[in-house]
């Protein structure tokens, strides 16, 4: 946080991703993607959501000023690879994973990797935008006794408040109701989404390959399930889809660690 003071008062204002809140990453999305401003217009709006300022007082402030402070929304404007906060935990009655992937499962990201980059590719297709926000949000997990108590979102016992995953349902979510929700939500999605998929790889780049490129899906995510399955530490290829993406990583990890422990034994 960048501490200022602007037309006499005091601002604590964002300097990074993580630290915004979910109602400002939204605002940014609209004014980066929506609206049609000029870059003067752009960067006098992010200022504004940045400080949180009210219009009244924004147009009493002396452009000096804000001219002065329209550095402090560079950073919405680079390649972003540390937006791993999740700040829209819940939308529409639909819940996102947790933050830096925390507890999302290999089956989910296999298929919403594969949407996303195809989107990548083609982002006039809103559908697939639609069905790849569809796996990652879903409703609120059924609670005890049939559903008659709600499920407890704050002791949380599954790890994940959302309902199991099921493709099927998502499709139908996607085009029932995520197809309405503002383009500037699922843009502030896509890029929490993106920014994690740099972290994944970055974190664990022996097992995609040693590359900083962020194509997750180009060493391929089946492969990776494919491993672990094969040596059968984690159970069968089923087992393996639904493991934490995290838990995965982690045995992948050490199985590298082990083999190179081995191949530099022999080497000796």
């Amino acid at each position: 946080m960048t501490l200022i003071e602007l037309n006499k008062k005091i601002y604590l204002v964002p300097a990074r991703w993580n630290e915004l809140t979910g109602r400002q990453v939204i605002s940014i999305m609209n004014c980066l993607f929506v609206k049609k401003y000029s870059e003067e217009q752009a960067r006098l709006k992010l200022l504004k959501i940045l400080t949180g300022m009210g219009w009244w007082r924004f147009f009493r402030s002396k452009p000096t000023e804000l001219q002065e402070f329209l550095y402090l929304s560079d950073f919405l404007l680079q390649k972003e690879t540390s937006f791993t906060r999740q700040l829209i935990l819940e939308y529409d009655g639909l819940y996102g994973p947790e933050s830096d992937f925390d507890n999302l499962l290999m089956k989910e990201l296999v298929i919403c990797d594969n949407l996303f980059m195809r989107w990548s590719e083609n982002r006039a297709d809103e559908t697939l935008l639609n069905d790849f926000i569809s796996v990652l949000y879903r409703p609120q997990r059924p609670g005890r006794y049939l559903g008659l108590l709600p499920y407890n979102k704050t002791v949380n016992p599954e790890g994940d408040v959302r309902e199991e995953f099921n493709f099927n349902k998502s499709l139908y979510r996607s085009k029932k109701i995520i197809r309405r929700w503002p383009l500037a939500v699922k843009m502030a999605i896509v890029h929490w989404y993106d920014a994690c998929r740099w972290q994944l790889v970055e974190e664990n780049d022996e097992v995609f390959g040693g590359d900083s490129s962020g194509d997750v899906s180009k060493y391929g995510l089946i492969s990776v399930m494919l491993s672990v399955a094969e040596t059968g530490s984690m159970g069968t290829l089923k087992d393996v889809e639904n493991q934490f993406v995290k838990t995965v990583m982690l045995q992948l990890n050490d199985s590298i660690a082990k083999a190179k422990a081995e191949e530099k034994k022999y080497k000796q």
